[in-house]
């Protein structure tokens, strides 16, 4: 009677191979699970540039706080003070504001690993948004972001 079974060998080779798929495919979907955080990012960053100016157009003034700016608050994020920050506070938005000349009138994303800033997002009340990099993937996330 005979039984048709798989050798050692063979089961070894498909292992081997799904190993080398998994180390190729799990850093590509890191990147793009990043990459989609950077997007929902600028998009929200967006969003509040243009009702600062919005503001600033219908009352004459800029809002000092983020709280004061008539949104919903996304899903996964939170105010702690007056900061907007994702729930597990890797990253966060900050309205920055003019005080006695000093500072920029502007809405500031940080990204963050552990303790690091990786990136920057400018979103200026009046201007162009801009991307400041602090590390090697930063730059990388900024030229993927298209600045």
């Amino acid at each position: 009677m005979k039984t048709h079974a798989f050798t050692l060998i063979e089961v070894l080779v498909v292992i081997l191979i799904i190993g080398i798929l998994a180390a190729i495919a799990v850093p590509q979907y890191q990147k793009a699970v990043e990459k989609s955080k950077m997007m929902d990012a600028l998009s929200l960053g967006k969003h509040m540039q243009q009702l600062q100016q919005m503001n600033s157009l219908v009352n004459g003034v800029y809002v000092g706080s983020i709280r004061e700016l008539e949104m919903d608050i996304p899903v996964g994020y939170k105010f702690f003070g007056d900061t907007l920050s994702e729930v597990n506070g890797a990253t966060h938005f900050v309205l920055e504001r003019y005080i006695n000349g000093k500072g920029h009138n502007r809405i500031v994303y940080n990204y963050y690993h552990g303790r690091t800033i990786e990136l920057a997002l400018f979103f200026w009340y009046q201007g162009p948004i801009s991307c400041n990099y602090y590390t090697n993937w930063g730059k990388n996330m900024c030229k993927v972001l298209g600045f």
